[in-house]
Parts: structure tokens; C-alpha cells; sequence
């Protein structure tokens, strides 16, 4: 079976770029900002000095 090997190999690409998308979304709303509703800049602006 000459098509077994082209078969797996589209299905690890596959499986591959998933777990990347999953892991990508999970990531982004396992922030603190995102799960307690708080806005991304708390309102204080500080410079700091170079």
C-alpha cells in the first residue's frame, strides 16, 4: 500500500497544526485579564527611566 505512508503523514501534519491551534486559544484565555474581566492597562501610566 503505497498510499499508507502519505495517509499517516497528513494525518500527523494534521494533528500537529490542531494541538497548535488548541494550545494557542487555550493560552489566551488563561490570562488573569481575560478570566476576571479586567481591562488590559489598569489607567497608571509610568515612565521609567532608560
Amino acid at each position: 500500500m503505497d498510499l499508507l505512508p502519505a495517509l499517516l503523514g497528513f494525518a500527523a501534519g494534521f494533528l500537529a497544526c490542531l494541538v497548535m491551534v488548541v494550545a494557542t486559544i487555550w493560552w489566551s484565555f488563561s490570562d488573569r485579564r481575560v478570566r476576571e474581566n479586567e481591562p488590559a492597562t489598569d489607567g497608571r501610566h509610568e515612565r521609567r527611566a532608560a
